[in-house]
């Protein structure tokens, strides 16, 4: 009796062992965390990553201003601190990871190759130095009786590039709607000598522009780049020119279909009279 005793003793501790390790299976299949599936998360959001910063001239994303991308973008903490809603930012693409980097570089015309800006950039306000300066205060002390209707900035101000003979080269102006403007405009862009530049020629789009209002939310047309190629013959004897860019109004064609479009929200900018913007100053090498 007492073997057959003994030995039921340890039948019960082995189906109590039993139990228990089935017990340890179940915590560790449905409520421990799934490590190797975290890490395949986590890495998967790293390549995704990745491939958007090398593909950053070819893909134009929607911001979304998430915690990660917070860190990893100061810009995001700058415009934290203007204290306006980030909603106004909403429509334009994802700011690029070297932003901060090289646009303050650009300011200080430590680097000027603007042919190599894309949307990601010039789409952004702080590419423009007037938006902290000038521009902020429309958001941050609005005045409900202001309706700014027109409105065109030019960026650079001036620029100088260098063209060697019988050669080529590019570069980029900016234009954007005024800060605290409300509608969209139509526009044409046309350049000219100044002086007499005998062998110099230059490219640059023959069509009409559409911007996009600033205010109250940035459009994701309020700003365009104009491309611009510069040629200097081989028997050039210029060392020297300047072109100028002035604004003009659009096509009919064109304004009454954005008129159409945009009702009274349109507005052909040169309606406020063709000014005279920027300038390039071209040195013959």
């Amino acid at each position: 009796m007492i073997k057959k005793f003994a030995f039921r003793g340890h039948e019960k501790k082995l189906i109590v062992v039993l139990f228990a390790s089935m017990a340890v299976i179940f915590l560790f299949l449905f409520l421990v965390p799934d490590k190797k599936m975290t890490a395949n998360v986590i890495v998967s959001n790293q390549v995704e990553r990745a491939n958007d910063k090398t593909s950053a001239e070819q893909t134009v994303d929607k911001v979304t201003p998430d915690t990660d991308l917070t860190s990893q973008n100061p810009i995001w903490q700058m415009r934290l601190n203007y204290g306006i809603p980030l909603s106004v930012f909403e429509n334009l693409p994802q700011v690029p990871h070297d932003f901060n980097a090289i646009v303050s570089l650009m300011h200080r015309n430590a680097y000027t190759n603007y042919d190599f800006f894309s949307e990601r950039y010039f789409l952004q306000p702080e590419f423009y130095p007037s938006f902290t300066d000038t521009g902020l205060i429309y958001w941050q002390n609005p005045d409900p009786k202001h309706y700014a209707v027109a409105g065109i900035g030019f960026f650079p101000g001036t620029q100088q590039i260098k063209v060697k003979k019988g050669n080529y080269s590019k570069t980029k102006i900016f234009l954007h709607a005024g800060f605290g403007v409300r509608t969209y405009q139509g526009i044409k862009i046309s350049a000219f000598f100044v002086d007499d530049c005998n062998g110099i020629s230059f490219e640059l789009p023959k069509k009409d522009f559409l911007i996009g209002p600033s205010y109250p939310k940035f459009d994701s047309q309020w700003a365009l780049d104009i491309p611009i190629k510069i040629k200097a013959s081989e028997n050039t004897v210029k060392s020297n020119c300047e072109l100028k860019f002035r604004i003009e109004k659009p096509s009919e064609d064109n304004s009454i279909k954005w008129r159409t479009a945009y009702g009274k929200k349109y507005f052909e900018t040169a309606e406020a009279g063709a000014i005279n913007s920027t300038s390039i100053t071209i040195k013959i090498e």
